[in-house]
């Protein structure tokens, strides 16, 4: 048998156990280089066998894709038309695709580096850099954006650094900025605190009876505090009781002048 017939021979027996890895819509380019890595491994050179192979482990969804290859694969080279056409169609459709997904990323809690290598891990390399770019700049602060867009010959990576090391400060800024005011809070009761309590000795020092004379006052206070009508002229002459009741005194201390006592004795 001829060599190059049992080459043939020995590649289709080893196509027959060939399993490649499962289809990577997002990369398919990293599909077929590892597909291409088992086809060296296994020694399969010839068009045909790996078009068969890879259509073979392709998911149906994608197939559809290059559904025109596949019903009329080209005479030369199928492998690779049905490569490029798969490539070209899926990175069109899913470069699409990733482009709506990452317009709908925020930055939330995350460092800008942090935000930018998780637009890159979602966009792989089915999106350009400059689309990353733009999309990560405009979900950073506006007074970030100012700064960057001085640094536009800077790398990708270098002005993902300064937006880091401008985060950084203005929050030190702001964090600093929230410790002060509750200090100046304090300062300010503790001289509001101070001030009520002078005025509380001022009020307490003015109540104190210090001598006899504020006894004396408050004795006055309660004496001209009492009902008027209780109140009458000692008139001189008369007793004690006529002086005090008047006409109702029930009894009489002599010597007394009162008038009433010409009716007779009490």
């Amino acid at each position: 048998m001829p060599e190059r017939d049992q080459q043939s021979l020995q590649s289709a027996r080893y196509s027959t156990r060939i399993v490649l890895p499962q289809f990577i819509p997002r990369e398919p380019q990293v599909w077929f280089a590892v597909s291409e890595q088992v086809f060296q491994t296994h020694k399969i050179i010839c068009e045909s066998e790996r078009y068969s192979i890879a259509v073979a482990a392709l998911d149906p969804k994608y197939a559809l894709e290059v559904k025109d290859i596949i019903l009329k694969p080209p005479a030369e080279k199928p492998y690779t038309a049905f490569k490029e056409a798969l490539i070209a169609r899926l990175g069109s459709s899913q470069e699409q695709q990733l482009r709506q997904l990452l317009e709908r990323e925020e930055i939330g809690d995350r460092k800008p580096s942090q935000f930018l290598r998780h637009l890159q891990h979602l966009a792989g390399s089915a999106v350009g850099d400059d689309f990353v770019r733009t999309l990560w700049m405009s979900r950073l602060p506006a007074s970030m954006q100012g700064i960057l867009t001085t640094q536009k010959n800077e790398s990708l990576v270098k002005q993902a650094e300064l937006a880091d090391a401008i985060g950084d400060a203005t929050s030190s800024a702001q964090v600093n900025s929230v410790r002060a005011e509750p200090a100046g809070w304090e300062i300010a009761i503790a001289k509001l605190t101070a001030e009520m309590a002078a005025l509380n000795t001022k009020v307490d020092r003015a109540y104190m009876p210090s001598d006899g004379t504020h006894r004396s006052s408050r004795s006055r206070f309660r004496s001209s505090s009492r009902p008027r009508s209780r109140s009458r002229s000692i008139i001189p002459g008369q007793c004690w009781y006529h002086n005090t009741f008047g006409e109702k005194a029930k009894k009489c201390q002599k010597p007394c002048d009162f008038a009433g006592n010409a009716n007779g004795p009490r």
